[in-house]
């Protein structure tokens, strides 16, 4: 689906369906919901959401068990991601820093 379709299947949605979908994707992956929390996240409860993000780039170098697989595009992925979703420039160095 285009950008533009979707556009206007969203503009016909009421409140509580838009709610709804927004709600339906959260759960459908992981991914969504950190991004969601990020998004909207106080600068006190964005710890919680950094570290999900410096657990992926951490677990692509130092993983807990196994060998490293050394995938930067995972880990440079998990960068860009949060920065995308936050708007707090301090935490998105923080993650920059952990990832060098």
């Amino acid at each position: 689906m285009r950008k533009n379709l979707l556009k206007l299947h969203l503009n016909d949605l009421n409140k509580s369906k838009l709610i709804h979908l927004i709600i339906e994707l959260a759960n459908l992956r992981k991914e969504n919901l950190v991004y969601l929390e990020a998004k909207f996240a106080e600068p006190s409860e964005l710890l919680e959401v950094t570290q999900y993000y410096k657990k992926i780039v951490q677990n692509e170098f130092y993983p807990m068990r196994g060998e490293p697989k050394m995938r930067l595009s995972i880990a440079k992925r998990a960068v860009s991601d949060f920065k995308k979703a936050s708007q707090n420039k301090e935490a998105v160095l923080d993650l920059m820093i952990f990832y060098v």
